[in-house]
């Protein structure tokens, strides 16, 4: 988990990630805290649970988005077969009996080819049925039978795709309404939480930060703080080190990728250098921010690491 991506305190305004980190720290580290915040035992069973309910949810939401994505091109891909054969057959059919207005309305093909799929669809069968019904009129002008046998496979294969695709859409939605209760009901439990604690710790203890909140900046001016830091890489030992800083009491390393659009992670959270272990070959950006009792700096300046 990191603890990198969380931002601020505005827990409505929270993805799905930085939500999923928020509830990690609550759920590991409040226990830790419990006694001295004093915290009802409902809260506690929601805060120790909270983590793994959304955690639980969020995999079932996206399970079943995954689902109904491959279904869904399953049954547009059927409908697109149906109608690509559609058209060859009408264009058949209006060749076989030009002139014949009465036999070109029953098959349905004397008007423009319908765009949205439940007319398609209902446009196919029209010109199926018409065949069977012309056909046992002995009618001279039809086409042959296992053309037509061969068409209403695709669209009992449409219909059916269709019906699966549309199952899976109502588990889906049923999935995603579910994630979405859950994550406003956390966010008002979690907004509470918050002020609690702050109203026993204040809203710029640093302890808030083990508990997936952001300490408040006072506004004083701590970007400033990183004018003379400097990142530097030693290739023999592998470390990462940076000059020291008056009155710094954490440090926050991250990195990203130099060649993808990657996003960037927390590598380090510690008062000391980091040590490169598990990199791999390649060209990394660095950048550090500080953390003192009025809170995080700016990032300072990116610094290109190339293991």
């Amino acid at each position: 988990m990191d603890l990198y991506i969380l931002n601020s305190n505005s827990f409505t305004m929270d993805t799905r990630s930085v939500r999923l980190t928020r509830l990690f720290y609550i759920s590991s580290k409040i226990e830790e805290f419990a006694a001295e915040l004093c915290l009802e035992q409902d809260t506690m069973d929601w805060a120790l649970e909270a983590h793994s309910n959304f955690h639980t949810a969020l995999i079932n939401q996206t399970i079943e988005s995954g689902k109904k994505a491959e279904l869904s091109k399953i049954s547009l891909d059927a409908d697109f077969l149906l109608y690509e054969r559609y058209i060859i057959l009408k264009d058949l059919v209006i060749s076989r009996n030009l002139g014949n207005k009465e036999l070109l309305l029953k098959y349905g093909v004397n008007a423009p080819s319908p765009t949205i799929r439940k007319e398609r669809y209902y446009k196919a069968k029209q010109l199926a049925e018409a065949h069977e019904y012309f056909a046992n009129e002995k009618n001279t002008g039809i086409l042959p039978q296992l053309m037509i046998d061969n068409f209403n496979t695709l669209i009992e294969d449409s219909f059916a795709k269709n019906i699966v695709a549309n199952s899976k859409k109502t588990n889906s939605l049923e999935k995603t309404n579910y994630l979405n209760e859950l994550f406003n009901e956390d966010s008002i439990k979690i907004r509470n939480l918050y002020n609690w604690i702050a109203a026993f710790w204040g809203k710029r203890d640093i302890r808030l930060f083990s508990l997936g909140f952001i300490p408040m900046n006072s506004g004083k001016n701590i970007g400033a703080n990183l004018r003379s830091i400097t990142i530097e890489f030693d290739k023999k030992s592998k470390k990462i080190h940076w000059n020291s800083l008056e009155n710094i009491e954490y440090y926050q390393l991250a990195r990203k990728d130099k060649e993808t659009i990657s996003e960037w992670i927390e590598i380090a959270s510690t008062s000391e250098t980091f040590v490169v272990s598990k990199l791999a070959v390649g060209e990394y950006l660095l950048k550090l921010r500080v953390w003192t009792l009025n809170g995080f700096s700016d990032w300072s300046n990116e610094f290109l690491l190339n293991l």
